[in-house]
């Protein structure tokens, strides 16, 4: 993803309220499924880091989830677009 953007959405997630966020994790466990637990995941991730760093990300989880967060990641950026 661009840098520019995944900027974007890293300062997007940080100026979201506690309240927000709450809400939003909210939303996203009413589906339980595995694709929105590891949306979830990276969107705490990108909340809990100053920068969007997508080898960090990539580290942290398993490799069969790899293509997964290159997919959730562009699809929180265009959620949030």
């Amino acid at each position: 993803m661009p840098k520019q953007k995944t900027d974007d959405l890293v300062q997007l997630i940080k100026s979201l309220s506690r309240s927000e966020k709450r809400h939003f994790r909210i939303f996203v466990r009413r589906n339980q499924s595995s694709a929105d637990i590891l949306f979830l995941q990276l969107f705490d991730f990108l909340d809990k880091h100053q920068e969007y760093d997508e080898d960090k990300i990539l580290n942290k989880l398993p490799e069969s989830k790899k293509a997964v967060v290159q997919f959730e990641s562009a699809s929180l950026q265009t959620t949030f677009d």
